[in-house]
């Protein structure tokens, strides 16, 4: 943990510190994930959280294991780049870019996963994006297709979402500046001509939420290709469990017209069996929202609530609440899947066949990646929520962290004479565990500089990590608090309470 003091002498608009100030009083308190991520999410969206922060210590283990010797590390130049886009070819030349003027964040989108679909399916997913004041970043969108025709089809339903939502908005994407930012490649990652952006994907790897479904007739034969494996889109972190382990089991019952469907009568059906996952057809209806329906199978008897949309055609959405609903506890996992093996897959619970179901991940490429204004590669995270915005917040955080860095070599406001002082708080030789409390003091020749009049002191706190990837970062959330106290540390309050910390 290093807190960075940039000094200068100006009027700048920044609040002035009393020459006496001689003590920083430093509390940083450690929040577990899950009420730290759920009250901040919104705000901070995927920026520099670990690979996939709702895992545990051993997924994360998991994850660092299919990490390889990298050829490139976050933090190393981005080298040239050309893809083919629906616009023309797209470039990044760091010599004819430098300095880079605007992050750039790029995003492959992957069929066989859910939260891809549904980034730009759901209408809400894309506005959020939109709403967003991502500029100067630019966007680049691509797909982990298996040839070119399917990544030009997928850059034209990509490119054809965001257009039909900035219409919405009334005007067409040529009015604003969204047309010189967003960028829709018609190239598989596999074939962009600049080898080292499909290398890079492959070595920052993730992995896609699968659903397992296992089919057996009434005669307890497993029969030949009932085997099936689906992507899904899990119900919203903050408002749902996670989902279940991959080694639980759970029995499928179809439960049809749920929210008109008889309590009693499914409570005996389903109570035989210990773990029972409800399969369940959905389609809009604002008499029957989400939190109703996960409400009535968990009081009916189900572990887990599989729904999946009575047209096979309509996409993945986001099992959430609004409102009202969002004050609904629900206690039981719920993920949403599609398709014609849904449809089967309800077709043979309907005979009275056993169906078992595996909530599964598979190993797959990464899907992002980024260049900051210093023309260096960055993670961008893992989405908390499957919604676009999440590309948005790591634009944001990118242009936060150039205006940071401006300030810092004295190029911001604060004009050219600042000068930057780095004070180690914590040097990580401990564990960071618990609620921590440091004392720092400012060193001598920044309180003499705090004399002056028309001084200023901005403060600039980071967190660092161990390594240079984000699944080399602690476990848990962080963060950082700081508070100014004049006089002795005796005469120093204590650090509050923050707001959502757990009891």
């Amino acid at each position: 943990a290093v807190c960075r003091l940039a000094m200068a002498r100006s009027s700048s608009s920044w609040a002035r510190l009393a020459s006496r100030v001689a003590l920083l009083s430093l509390c940083l308190a450690l929040l577990s994930h899950r009420a730290a991520r759920a009250a901040r999410a919104g705000e901070r969206g995927g920026q520099r959280i670990t690979h996939d922060g709702s895992f545990s210590e051993l997924d994360k283990k998991q994850h660092k294991k299919h990490h390889r010797k990298h050829a490139l590390y976050p933090g190393d130049p981005a080298p040239y780049l050309t893809v083919e886009t629906l616009n023309g070819t797209f470039t990044y030349d760091p010599d004819a870019n430098a300095p880079q003027v605007a992050p750039l964040l790029i995003y492959a989108y992957d069929p066989r996963d859910g939260a891809s679909e549904a980034m730009f399916s759901m209408a809400d997913s894309v506005d959020r994006f939109l709403k967003l004041d991502s500029s100067p970043s630019s966007f680049l969108f691509l797909c982990h297709c298996d040839n070119d025709t399917q990544a030009t089809r997928v850059a034209r339903e990509m490119r054809g979402a965001l257009e039909d939502r900035i219409a919405a908005r009334g005007e067409p994407m040529s009015a604003g500046d969204w047309s010189q930012r967003l960028h829709f490649g018609v190239q598989s990652v596999k074939d962009v001509p600049t080898g080292w952006l499909p290398d890079l994907l492959r070595e920052w790897n993730s992995t896609v939420a699968r659903l397992e479904a296992n089919v057996t007739d009434e005669s307890g034969e497993n029969v030949s290709g009932t085997v099936f494996s689906m992507k899904r889109l899990d119900g919203h972190f903050g408002w749902l469990p996670h989902a279940p382990a991959s080694d639980e089991v759970f029995v499928g019952k179809l439960v049809e017209d749920i929210c008109n469907a008889s309590a009693e009568q499914w409570e005996v059906r389903a109570g035989g069996a210990s773990s029972v996952a409800f399969v369940i057809p959905w389609a809009p209806d604002p008499q029957c929202s989400f939190a109703t329906i996960l409400e009535k199978a968990e009081t009916m008897g189900a572990s887990v609530a599989i729904l999946y949309p009575k047209d096979p055609q309509q996409p993945l959405t986001e099992i959430t609440c609004a409102g009202d609903d969002c004050d609904v506890a629900v206690s039981i996992p719920a993920t949403m899947t599609s398709g014609e093996e849904a449809l089967r897959i309800a077709r043979s619970l309907a005979r009275n066949d056993t169906v078992t179901f595996r909530f599964t991940s598979e190993d797959s490429d990464g899907r992002a990646a980024a260049v900051d204004t210093r023309g260096l590669l960055q993670e961008s995270g893992w989405p908390v929520w499957p919604w676009l915005a999440s590309l948005g917040w790591t634009a944001q955080y990118l242009n936060f962290e150039q205006r940071v860095q401006s300030r810092l070599e004295g190029k911001g406001e604060i004009g050219s004479t600042a000068a930057t002082t780095a004070i180690e708080v914590f040097d990580g030789s401990g564990a960071l565990n618990g609620d921590l409390a440091a004392s720092v003091s400012l060193p001598q020749d920044v309180v003499a500089a705090l004399h002056a009049s028309t001084s200023s002191l901005e403060v600039e706190m980071a967190l660092g990590c161990s390594g240079n990837f984000d699944y080399e970062c602690p476990e848990w959330d962080h963060v950082v608090q700081l508070f100014v106290c004049c006089g002795a540390p005796e005469d120093c309050q204590a650090c509050p309470q923050l707001i959502w910390a757990e009891p």
